[in-house]
């Protein structure tokens, strides 16, 4: 019963029923003191307040509700984190770096404590401690180089990005493995060509699947015979598969490997088709690199629950208004399984976006992930001049997760195409007004 007024309340909430909101959290206040902990309905107290920008109050519903007992991990560090973050809001940043370095020391979710080292550091560095905050982004630099965090607190500490590895990288499908390098992968060489020369490319990853499991229990395991299993599995176009292997892999063994590879968790196939779409529509290759990883692993065939189609997870629908417009054949929602035309109207309608919201990175990009009135309603009501602050308020989690990876896949992008120089942060990516267009 609990949980089904939750998710009333949270209906009246999304609906903008304010009012019915609050009477059902009463209800559940008043049913659930003495008997069970009131930590859940405290943090939904403490939402609301924030989202009506009543920060002072929200804070002390998220205090309340942190001295509730019973609580899980996941829960208390919700309800911790409203508690640090709307202290910032308030400009209490002792409290809220108090709290940010408990997070950080407790959570047991890697991506987490980046997320609290960053705010402890920018904490720190709004406390005048510019010495401990250094220290925190120097720390998170060497804990996330490749994540959305450590790619900030290079902004922070203002230094350059460097990518070890990056310079003139190889494709991985077109890197060439030799017998030595499959010696103990347990690969036969005429079984994968065979499968892949048909394009028998389900069962080739099944097969790679299978190959890869024996393998993490081998005792031969090397940088080459990984990277010639990694190979295979680029060639049979299964990037998912391969993502899947590394997080396998022992972190002794798959850190070195990405420092040197990059590639490894960034590849750019479909190159050719790439480049013709971002010279047609006048967007850069990294972006649509950027897109694509993020919707569907570069799978051709990927397909939503949704209903989005294809290696940019376009919806039928705007794809055929886009094949209209450009004149390109399209007989139904297969065609979008084709790669170049799947690129081709994918990047059109990301041009799109990028027009109507004036090359604003974030609006763009949340926009591909979410309606143009709720992106128009977050900016007028949550942007405050500091545009990783709003990314952190997007309310929707899927499309603050969505922004934050394609911007983390952007700026990875722009550094493999530096040729291996250091970059600055690209400061452009976190540009936004104080109102949209």
């Amino acid at each position: 019963m609990h949980d089904a007024y939750v998710e009333l309340m949270r209906t009246y909430w999304t609906l903008g029923k304010i009012k019915d909101a609050k009477n059902v959290l009463r209800f559940l206040e008043k049913e659930l003191k003495k008997k069970y902990s009131l930590a859940e309905v405290d943090w939904l107290w403490g939402r609301m307040y924030e989202e009506s920008g009543n920060f002072k109050l929200a804070v002390r519903y998220f205090s309340k509700g942190a001295k509730e007992h019973e609580i899980d991990e996941e829960l208390t560090e919700k309800i911790l984190w409203g508690q640090a973050w709307n202290f910032r809001k308030i400009g209490n940043n002792k409290k809220a770096a108090a709290i940010l370095a408990e997070l950080k020391n407790k959570t047991s979710n890697e991506y987490s404590k980046m997320r609290f080292s960053y705010w402890l550091g920018r904490s720190y560095e709004d406390m005048k401690k510019q010495d401990l905050a250094s220290t925190e982004y120097k720390n998170l630099m060497e804990m996330d180089p490749f994540g959305y965090y450590g790619l900030l607190a290079h902004r922070q500490a203002k230094e350059k990005i460097p990518l070890e590895g990056s310079r003139l990288l190889v494709p991985l499908e077109m890197a060439k493995v030799s017998s030595k390098d499959l010696k103990y992968t347990h690969i036969d060489r005429p079984t994968i060509e065979w499968l892949l020369s048909l394009g028998e490319m389900d069962i080739a990853q099944s097969y790679l699947d299978s190959v890869s499991k024996q393998h993490l229990k081998s005792k031969n395991q090397t940088e080459d015979s990984w990277l010639a299993i990694f190979s295979y599995y680029a060639r049979a176009g299964d990037f998912s598969g391969l993502y899947k292997q590394l997080g396998q892999m022992k972190p002794n063994l798959r850190d070195p490997l990405l420092k040197e590879h990059p590639d490894l968790l960034f590849p750019r196939p479909f190159s050719s088709e790439v480049r013709v779409a971002s010279q047609e529509f006048d967007i850069s290759r990294e972006l649509i690199y950027s897109i694509m990883r993020q919707e569907s692993a570069f799978d051709p065939r990927a397909r939503s629950h949704a209903d989005a189609f294809g290696l940019m997870q376009m919806l039928p629908e705007n794809a055929r208004k886009k094949a209209h417009k450009l004149n390109v054949p399209f007989d139904g929602p297969e065609d979008l399984f084709n790669p170049e035309k799947n690129i081709i109207l994918g990047s059109a309608f990301m041009k799109d976006l990028w027009d109507r919201y004036s090359g604003q990175f974030i609006l763009a990009v949340s926009s591909y992930n979410a309606s143009d009135d709720a992106i128009r309603g977050w900016i007028k009501t949550r942007f405050k001049g500091d545009s990783v602050a709003f990314i952190e308020d997007v309310p929707y989690e899927e499309t603050r997760g969505y922004i934050r990876l394609v911007m983390r896949n952007l700026v990875i992008y722009n550094i493999l195409e530096a040729d291996g120089k250091r970059i600055d942060f690209p400061e452009w990516v976190l540009q936004l007004k104080n109102s949209s267009t």
